[in-house]
């Protein structure tokens, strides 16, 4: 719904409603909640500098908080925000907020686009990046490269798409290995505390996009392979398995393919649009 411009002075900006709403982010009881906006600005030159996208985070018993926009996650307790915002320059800036505290710090610069389909931030505030195929976590008022334990995977190594559980220790990513073994995607999983590496999964083919549940214990993600061992690929679909690589099972087997699905975060609903633009509530249980 359009707002006319209106006011007791001339020039005074006059905004619209909000309309194309996205990035969607919720704490796992739904009481906050998190999302994109766009709106208008009319009447005036102070519309020439205004940015029509917006965060806005919604608390229970509190005011709206409103940003400027980019994207933007809730950690599943509610207390945590995730905040990636570009600049006019082209810059990217990004922070942590304590939606408890209202406390802000400063993150490495982490481009909008490089947000995942899962979590990146744990109840207690952790969050982890992936810059330059590097693993990148934020703890305890440090940001630090994360070291493999190993030289082999030190050097072969390419993360990308990294999440964490809720308990922010245990981080999930899709790794692309270095040559000679580029050929295709799988989804991996470290231990922070003991620095166990191991592979989620894995085929003749390409693992991505991966969702934790809450409990860290189901993970959700996209694959194109045929599990035949083939080497031939098909439309991607849905498969969900446990966080130790066991009982890898299909969710979808849609003729056109999925193009992004999450997982609730009891992990028992699964939600995926598929090519032909399609929406799918899934029962995973």
């Amino acid at each position: 719904r359009e707002v006319l411009p209106s006011g007791p002075y001339a020039g005074t900006p006059v905004y619209t409603n909000y309309f194309h709403l996205d990035g969607a982010s919720v704490s796992s009881d739904g009481e906050t909640r998190a999302f994109r906006g766009a709106r208008q600005c009319l009447n005036g030159k102070p519309c020439a500098f205004f940015d029509p996208y917006e965060i806005t985070i919604q608390r229970p018993g509190l005011l709206d908080l409103q940003t400027k926009g980019g994207n933007v996650q809730i950690s599943a307790n509610g207390r945590y925000a995730l905040l990636a915002q570009s600049t006019r320059a082209g810059s990217a800036r990004s922070e942590l907020l304590d939606l408890l505290t209202g406390v802000a710090q400063p993150l490495a610069s982490m481009p909008v686009s490089s947000f995942s389909p899962g979590r990146q931030v744990a109840d207690d505030g952790t969050v982890v990046q992936t810059q330059w195929a590097a693993l990148v976590l934020f703890r305890g008022g440090n940001q630090y490269r994360y070291q493999f334990s190993s030289p082999e995977l030190l050097a072969y190594e390419l993360p990308s798409e990294a999440i964490i559980d809720r308990t922010g220790r245990v981080v999930v990513y899709s790794s692309r290995w270095r040559q000679p073994y580029s050929a295709y995607l799988r989804v991996r999983a470290i231990d922070l505390e003991t620095g166990l590496v191991w592979t989620v999964a894995e085929d003749f083919a390409d693992f991505y996009q991966p969702v934790l549940s809450d409990d860290g214990r189901q993970v959700l993600d996209r694959t194109n392979s045929l599990f035949d061992q083939s080497g031939l690929v098909g439309p991607p679909q849905v498969y969900v398995t446990g966080i130790d690589g066991t009982g890898i099972r299909p969710l979808t087997n849609d003729p056109a393919g999925i193009r992004e699905a999450t997982l609730s975060g009891n992990g028992k609903v699964a939600y995926a649009v598929t090519l032909a633009g399609r929406l799918l509530r899934i029962d995973v249980s």
